[in-house]
């Protein structure tokens, strides 16, 4: 069974020589997909750089896959931190005023 039987659209470039003319709406369809991308691979890049999962090397299909979980649970688990962090810092500073 295929992309195309399971409703799945292929992005990217076709096979073989661009054509000469490129309708607009192929273009605009273009780059929505890569915006798309874009967004899902720097989510990938930021787990990579700043919790040093670029140091996890997969070579299996199911390691690879234990490293997306890797990735996502320490993603949330720092996302949670900061969010009982600042919320302790502001039950407790809330009242006072600090003046510099």
């Amino acid at each position: 069974m295929g992309c195309k039987e399971r409703g799945i659209r292929i992005s990217g470039p076709p096979l073989g020589r661009p054509p000469k003319n490129v309708s607009p709406e192929t273009k605009k369809q273009a780059a929505d997909d890569e915006g798309i991308r874009n967004c899902i691979e720097g989510k990938f890049g930021q787990g990579k750089r700043r919790f040093r999962l670029g140091r996890v090397m997969a070579k299996l299909p199911h390691t690879s896959l234990t490293e997306d979980c890797y990735y996502f649970f320490s993603y949330e688990s720092f996302y949670l931190a900061i969010k009982v962090f600042s919320g302790i810092f502001m039950a407790i500073f809330a009242n006072n005023v600090f003046f510099l």
